[in-house]
């Protein structure tokens, strides 16, 4: 299951990130339930994240979306 997470959070966060080039709240809320639907982040659902939060720029999102990554990754170690 854990596997079949992974490659739903991957697309999740290809089509909302190419969708607009950016993610909003609900966006990532989303996300974070896909990648903790079994209880915990695993090492690919991680990789997945950290690769689409380092595409993401401050100025790209809004302050609140921006400190939710931020806690996210403190929260998770991404």
């Amino acid at each position: 299951a854990a596997d079949q997470s992974s490659v739903e959070l991957a697309y999740a966060s290809l089509v909302m990130y190419a969708d607009d080039g950016t993610l909003d709240e609900k966006e990532l809320t989303t996300l974070l339930e896909i990648a903790l639907r079994d209880g915990a982040i695993s090492e690919k659902e991680k990789e997945i994240l950290r690769s689409l939060f380092n595409r993401i720029r401050e100025e790209d999102v809004s302050g609140e979306v921006w400190k939710h990554i931020q806690d996210v990754r403190k929260q998770h170690a991404i």
